[in-house]
């Protein structure tokens, strides 16, 4: 995918600011190729979430490995997670180590920051299309999510066109507004980091002081939202 060749390019660029630090889009590279030693190629992945240094990394690492990713809200409910591991048997789940989520059938295998990578017991072999890259729900408004199936070329081609028509360059910096497991929430992310851009990770609402005083602090160019 086209953001894997945005990693090389502008690795000298800082490409995420969290609270406590500021990663280069080189650090991206090099941190999202050791998570990936952990992962087996061509599985179907779980990733739980947020915005954070953890989320973007493992999302890197899956496409660097050639998985299908679903991509769940972090505040989904055990009953929804265990439904979707019981329809979809997941290979892996990345999670935070704070989750209380009855997880009973996989084992921990790698801790990384504040995340861990969970691999379910029982290897059950699952073909996957070699172009299917992302899975991401639908609102859910009627209680039964459906997952959208967004491959390379989907990813890809929306990410140009939204370059293209917004403008958006090495010199702008965003705020996360939005979850990742939305699709404007992701796109947000995969043209910032294709245009070598910076994208501040942000967690809280925009009624919170700590939002706009991390807005002014870190000069945003553009705000995204619904």
């Amino acid at each position: 995918m086209k953001i894997l060749d945005s990693l090389k390019k502008y690795k000298k660029n800082i490409a995420i600011i969290s609270e406590k630090k500021k990663f280069s889009f080189f650090e991206l590279d090099n941190y999202s190729n050791d998570l990936a030693k952990n992962i087996e190629k061509g599985n179907l992945m779980f990733l739980i979430c947020e915005n954070n240094i953890e989320s973007i990394l493992f999302y890197l690492s899956s496409i660097k490995k050639n998985c299908a990713l679903v991509l769940l809200e972090k505040n989904i409910t055990n009953i929804n997670l265990n439904n979707l591991i019981l329809k979809y048997q997941p290979r892996y789940i990345f999670i935070s180590k704070k989750n209380n989520h009855n997880l009973n059938k996989f084992k921990k295998i790698f801790f990384y920051m504040n995340y861990a990578l969970l691999e379910n017991k029982i290897k059950i072999k699952i073909k996957i299309n070699k172009d299917l890259k992302v899975l991401i729900s639908t609102s859910g408004t009627t209680g039964n999510h459906k997952y959208v199936k967004l491959t390379k070329q989907n990813i890809d081609s929306n990410t140009l066109s939204v370059l293209k028509y917004l403008k958006i360059n090495k010199k702008d910096t965003t705020i996360t507004t939005l979850p990742m497991n939305y699709v404007y929430g992701l796109s947000i992310i995969n043209t910032h980091l294709f245009a070598g851009a910076r994208i501040v990770l942000n967690d809280y609402s925009v009624l919170d002081n700590r939002f706009w005083s991390s807005l002014t602090g870190n000069k945003i160019t553009n705000i995204n939202g619904v």
